[in-house]
């Protein structure tokens, strides 16, 4: 349970970050199937077992996609999805409808058929529970799934260049792909033999369980995924698979001094940030250079595209106070300079000038 506790923790952390989510889906879903397996083959846990057993089987077909995606995501920043990658939920959606049935029978029915399993392991082979395959070959169907998306992970990483990323992301891949197979081995024999206490289960069981502790350790390991990456090296980071590379991007000379060089001359243009339609999007848009790149240069002159707009606004709002000397009302001043409202006015007024528009007026008075 702190495991997946952990998993959550590194989700929520990573909340901005679409190769972590995909990450964490991958352990959470594993960690459900352990829990469901080891709940299934112990003899308390009787709720527990039977709210996991067969109804999470759809959710399980979701971790091979999300590791793919993890791993492309975490090589390409720049990954867009496509239409055609919702076919990779075809294989979820078929399992849903093929547990069907089985969500229609009665609880009580249920927590019976489940609690036999423990002294009757064997059974789970003979009972219906997908009406479009029996329960060996629904195991087999999600070994297979899962294979064929941890091999299209480690065939794509071994076409790349062996830097300690790809290094990185190679081990976590053959650690999964170690855990899969030990633990279908495990589940094939309780099914078929129905048994769970010979040498061989044993040690399979000691196996995987080493492998989940090494698989905890990488990525306890990596500091990145639950520590705030401002406290963790950049040369480190450069070569972390779990952070985008945006959050670490270096800017040259040329393209600091281009960049300061278009965003001056765009704030001439104080019409563009009177305009309330237009946004960061647009401003990157104009200014012709990637977001993060953008962004990251803001950020080290400690501004940012709203505090530019805010800036641009209040030129235009003090010219118009020092031509009127307050004869407008502020709701019209606050209209013409791009303030959506008399209070946003005031208030982003006070922040940068120190003082309202009238102390303002004064102050020039004097």
């Amino acid at each position: 349970m702190l495991a997946f506790g952990f998993s959550v923790y590194i989700f929520i952390k990573n909340i901005n970050q679409i190769n972590i989510k995909f990450l964490s889906i991958t352990i959470s879903i594993f960690l459900v199937y352990t829990i469901a397996h080891n709940a299934v083959n112990s003899e308390g846990y009787k709720i527990l077992k039977t709210i996991l057993f067969n109804h999470f089987t759809p959710l399980y077909l979701l971790a091979g996609p999300s590791f793919y995606f993890f791993i492309r995501t975490s090589i390409d920043n720049n990954f867009n999805f496509k239409k055609r990658d919702l076919l990779h939920l075809l294989p979820f959606i078929i399992q849903c409808i093929g547990i069907s049935e089985y969500m229609t029978i009665p609880w009580k029915e249920k927590i019976d058929l489940v609690t036999s399993f423990y002294l009757h392991p064997e059974r789970q082979s003979g009972i219906h529970t997908n009406i479009f395959f029996i329960s060996e070959v629904n195991y087999i169907i999600r070994f297979i799934h899962l294979m064929v998306y941890f091999s299209l992970s480690f065939i794509f990483l071994k076409k790349k260049k062996n830097s300690g990323m790809i290094k990185t992301l190679k081990r976590v891949t053959l650690i999964f792909i170690s855990i899969l197979i030990l633990y279908n081995i495990h589940i094939l024999l309780i099914i078929t033999k129905g048994v769970y206490n010979t040498l061989l289960i044993k040690s399979i069981i000691t196996l995987d369980v080493i492998l989940l502790f090494v698989l905890i350790l990488e990525f306890l390991g990596s500091p990145e995924l639950y520590l705030n990456s401002k406290k963790i090296r950049t040369k480190y980071l450069k070569e972390s698979p779990y952070i985008n590379k945006t959050d670490v991007i270096s800017i040259n000379e040329n393209d600091k001094k281009e960049l300061n060089k278009r965003i001056k001359e765009l704030k001439k243009d104080s019409s563009f940030f009177l305009n309330s339609k237009n946004n960061f999007r647009n401003f990157a848009t104009i200014i012709n250079y990637p977001d993060h790149i953008i962004r990251e240069y803001l950020k080290s002159k400690n501004t940012s595209f709203i505090d530019i707009k805010n800036k641009v606004r209040l030129s235009v709002a003090k010219n118009i106070l020092n031509e009127t000397k307050l004869t407008y009302n502020l709701d019209y001043i606050a209209e013409k300079s791009g303030f959506n409202s008399r209070s946003n006015f005031y208030n982003i007024f006070k922040k940068y000038e120190k003082c309202t528009p009238r102390e303002y007026l004064n102050k020039k008075k004097k």
